[in-house]
């Protein structure tokens, strides 16, 4: 009887499968955050030129200092949220690059033992065949000697 196939790292593989999954997973988070601050460095760039454009609209005429304080006020808040902003920007990029090098490490990992698997299986195929092979023979060789025996159909009478 022909044993089926059983990978002694198939545990093994399941798990760096998982983590491979966690890896992915961690790195589509980064992802979405990087696009979202980025988006919102896009928004505060975009407020600043609309907030400078009124300004210049507004300095046409006449344009109180008082207001002037207020305008100059919001520009530099809106300059310390875009250097925040690009602060930010920049330790996701680094962390998205760490990420991105776990996952092709775990990526990796489950290749090795994919291809070790592959190569076991292809092992056990050769085995297995052989194994069959020698059962064919052996039912083969059995038939052959029943035909042979004495008082056998098959055995040659010596008739003549």
């Amino acid at each position: 009887m022909i044993r089926r196939f059983a990978f002694r790292l198939e545990a093994v593989l399941r798990h760096r499968v998982r983590l491979e999954e966690v890896r992915e997973r961690e790195l589509a988070e980064i992802q979405a955050a990087l696009v979202l601050e980025k988006q919102r460095l896009g928004d505060l760039l975009g407020l600043r030129a609309d907030i400078l454009q009124e300004l210049a609209g507004r300095q046409e005429g006449a344009l109180e200092v008082g207001d002037r304080a207020l305008y100059q006020e919001y520009l530099d808040w809106l300059a310390l949220e875009q250097e925040r902003e690009r602060r930010l920007i920049g330790d996701l990029e680094a962390l998205h690059e760490s990420k991105r090098q776990e996952l092709v490490k775990a990526s990796q990992e489950v290749k090795v033992v994919e291809r070790l698997k592959e190569r076991r299986l292809t092992e056990w195929r050769g085995e297995a065949g052989a194994a069959e092979q020698a059962q064919l023979d052996e039912i083969a060789g059995q038939g052959w000697l029943r035909a042979l025996a004495p008082g056998s159909p098959l055995t040659p009478r010596g008739d003549g």
